[in-house]
């Protein structure tokens, strides 16, 4: 007996439906669905459909309307965590099999192998199948076989699965191709396959042999060594097959090619490091619980003092050098502090630790208190506001955007700029910045303040001084590129009518259909337009961009 298997079909009658296609030129006249049908169960009409019923997710049907769906095209629906019979076949049903793990818990697979001993006669098939994962899985479990056909809802790849009772083969297949992805039969050198690939057509996955041991596997060649369990594998190093493995003492190891580069009691989280090609050159850092089950950072070659939980590693400030992260201290049961960490030194200690900047020596970080933020800069608490975000250092002064009430504000230096409305969804400030040594930055103002309209009027603020108001309608229209143009505001203004503007002093120095970016070096006026690049009101040739451009008026060659 041949079987169609599916899973995690979601709403996807087209794809249902191709799926029956296929069933039919086979003549293949048994489905079972794993679960997550979520809808057009109307399109497996015309197969004997045995589906699962699955309610814990977003987008599941009533269970009521499924039931009847199912038993109106003649299906037979099955309780999750149930067993069949079909012919030769006995089948143990359950979605949730495995709860979004690669590999199915022993757990599962003894009450699930319990329930077909029972359920069984002698000479029928054992099969448990499932779905949830999205992730192909198949293993021989001394002659109960576990199968998860992937996803034939989600994705491209529109996977599903074919098995034949009296050969115990199993096609692991999409419906973009006529060839099977993978054959796997009883005579199988590996007990489990699973994290299945094609890519490129190389055909990768990790199969466990018959030592107990895994591998990974690429076009038929094993390229990495045996481990005890590989946990994930992660972006190929310099093309070498890079994975965090257990090994045989259950410690986690990071694996590049054949050389084991850390390890540790658990690996928790790692994050790799690519060129300006975007190829991948190496681990950016990651974090890893100690033989002291406490938590350390490793960036930059070294290993950061441990702590009780590592949650949030600042990456934008490695290239630097510098190793910055949160870090949550316990107190007691109930209770923890957030700590900021830069090289090894807690710069601040608070309840949460929000939006972080450091720019040279100076660090600033947002904290929480209750209902109430502040900013740490320099190890200097300020006053505290409703809200607070967009921090910026500005020449060794803090500036930010706080909020009260429905008031908001710019907060440079200490003191407070003029406020504004902060009651609808598109009122906000941005595009902070020195110019002339003056804090200037944009006010964007709504007309509709119970709506989520983009529709307004946006303003340049310099040293508190308005400019004229621009319309701002959403992302399209407004103000952006503001900089400084010899002590004075110069910015983009892209209108209505389509065309854009360079402001510079009040005054419009440029117009035209498209302006990308504007420059000003030794005060003259660069800009960029749809590929052109204008200096001084002229077109110039030979330079690939407009910092180029500004580097050869910067050194005096134009």
């Amino acid at each position: 007996m041949k079987i169609i298997i599916a899973s995690d079909t979601h709403k996807e009658g087209d794809k249902i439906a191709r799926l029956i296609d296929y069933a039919k030129s086979q003549g293949i006249d048994t489905v079972i669905d794993c679960g997550d049908l979520h809808g057009e169960i109307q399109r497996y009409k015309g197969v004997n459909l045995h589906a699962v019923y699955w309610e814990d997710a977003s987008g599941a049907m009533n269970p009521i309307e499924w039931h009847r769906d199912v038993r109106n095209i003649g299906g037979t629906a099955h309780e999750n965590g149930s067993t069949f019979s079909l012919e030769d076949i006995v089948v143990f049903i359950k979605h949730d099999l495995a709860e979004k793990e690669s590999v199915v818990p022993e757990s599962s697979l003894d009450a699930a192998k319990h329930a077909l001993e029972l359920a069984g006669e002698n000479g029928q098939t054992k099969l448990m199948l499932f779905g949830h994962t999205h992730s192909f899985y198949w293993s021989d479990n001394d002659g109960v076989i576990a199968i998860n056909p992937g996803t034939l809802g989600l994705g491209d790849n529109e996977n599903f699965a074919v098995f034949d009772s009296k050969t115990k083969e199993l096609e692991y297949r999409s419906l973009n191709s006529d060839a099977p992805v993978l054959t796997i039969g009883p005579d199988s050198e590996y007990t489990r396959i699973r994290n299945v690939s094609n890519y490129n057509n190389k055909l990768k996955f990790i199969g466990r042999k018959k030592n107990g041991k895994e591998v990974i596997v690429e076009s038929g060649v094993e390229v990495s060594g045996e481990y005890k369990q590989i946990k994930a594998e992660l972006s190929s190093i310099y093309g070498k097959p890079t994975f965090i493995a257990i090994n045989d003492n259950d410690r986690e190891v990071l694996v590049v090619g054949d050389k084991e580069i850390y390890e540790y009691k658990k690996i928790k989280k790692t994050f790799t490091k690519y060129d300006k090609e975007g190829n991948v050159v190496g681990i950016e850092y990651l974090i890893a619980i100690n033989d002291n089950d406490r938590e350390i950072v490793v960036a930059n070659g070294k290993e950061s003092q441990e702590f009780d939980e590592i949650y949030d590693v600042k990456q934008e400030y490695l290239k630097d050098g510098k190793v910055v992260f949160v870090a949550n201290r316990k107190v007691d049961e109930r209770t923890t502090i957030s700590q900021l960490v830069v090289d090894d030194d807690v710069i601040v200690e608070s309840s949460t630790i929000g939006e972080v900047k450091i720019k040279g020596d100076d660090i600033a970080a947002v904290t929480y208190s209750g209902c109430q933020m502040a900013v740490f800069f320099n190890g200097i608490k300020t006053k505290s506001y409703d809200e607070i975000n967009g921090i910026e250092i500005l020449d060794e002064k803090l500036a930010y955007i706080a909020k009260e009430g429905n008031e908001m504000f710019v907060v440079f230096n200490g003191k407070e700029g003029p406020r504004y409305r902060a009651e609808a969804y598109g009122d906000r400030i941005s595009l902070l910045t020195l110019i002339g040594g003056k804090i200037a930055y944009t006010v964007n103002q709504v007309v509709d303040t119970k709506s989520y309209s983009e529709d307004g009027k946006v303003v340049v603020v310099h040293d508190r001084a308005e400019s004229e108001p621009y319309d701002h309608t959403g992302w399209n229209t407004g103000v952006n590129c503001l900089t400084d143009a010899g002590g004075v505001p110069g910015y983009i203004v892209k209108q209505k009518n389509g065309t854009d503007r360079i402001i510079i002093g009040g005054e419009t120095v440029a117009e035209e259909k498209t302006i990308n970016i504007f420059k000003f070096p030794n005060g003259r006026l660069c800009y960029a337009s749809k590929g052109r690049l204008v200096a001084d009101g002229h077109e110039v040739n030979g330079y690939e961009n407009i910092d180029a451009l500004c580097e050869a008026i910067d050194s005096g060659r134009i």
